[in-house]
């Protein structure tokens, strides 16, 4: 069982950090075949109402 994390989206353009992973899958596939199940959970998920609310002013934005 392995878990992934999606990464904050800035890694998506860092080069090094993409080739890492491709090199880490190429990895890992090699070593255990392909998966014989995925299970994908997501917590962005929206529903309507959709709102977004701030307890103060200027909250900075923050990776997860």
């Amino acid at each position: 069982m392995l878990y992934l994390s999606h990464g904050a989206p800035p890694l998506a353009d860092d080069a090094r950090w993409t080739r890492e992973l491709a090199d880490w899958s190429a990895r890992i596939s090699a070593t255990h075949g392909k998966p014989q199940n995925v299970l994908m959970i997501s917590a962005h998920w929206e529903d309507e109402p959709v709102s977004v609310s701030a307890t103060r002013g200027g909250v900075p934005l923050v990776y997860d």
